[in-house]
């Protein structure tokens, strides 16, 4: 955290970078169904894509939870307000995201009766990861970004 930055900019910057490690995570899950799909040359390619997914996820959150972990230990983490705009964008992302896979998941169960039967399981679960993640983030990206237009154009 800079000299110049206060905690509720921290936690909104936080949680931006974690959204964004989501949607890394994401790719990497998308990588690893990818697998499933395509030829081994293809196939080992994708493995490490989804070992430099994992990777940027974590060195996009890592640094930030870090610093969190600290000001929470400190003194200055109790005066300050920990709600914000960015706070209530990311659980309507949370809300919406849930809803939204409930409705897909339910679309999906009798489908998976009728097509693509010769694939295992782990292809079904890194696919509903990868995409349970990617609605997640690219939903609080899109709602924060809404705000941030808002923001560039009183007027409007």
């Amino acid at each position: 955290m800079s000299q110049h930055e206060s905690i509720p900019q921290f936690q909104d910057r936080f949680l931006q970078r974690t959204a964004v490690g989501v949607l890394c995570l994401a790719g990497g899950y998308a990588a690893s169904a990818g697998q499933f799909l395509v030829g081994e040359g293809p196939a080992q390619v994708l493995d490490v894509l989804d070992l430099a997914f994992a990777l940027a996820a974590v060195a996009m959150v890592l640094p930030p939870f870090v610093k969190l972990l600290r000001l929470r230990r400190s003194d200055e983490w109790a005066c300050a307000n920990t709600e914000g705009f960015v706070g209530e964008v990311f659980r309507t992302a949370c809300v919406r995201t849930f809803t939204l896979m409930f409705v897909l998941l339910v679309l999906a169960e009798p489908l998976s009766d009728r097509f693509l039967l010769q694939l295992p399981t782990n292809f079904f679960v890194n696919v509903i990861l990868a995409v349970t993640l990617a609605m997640f983030s690219l939903s609080f990206l899109l709602l924060n970004r809404d705000d941030d237009e808002d923001e560039e154009d009183p007027a409007g």
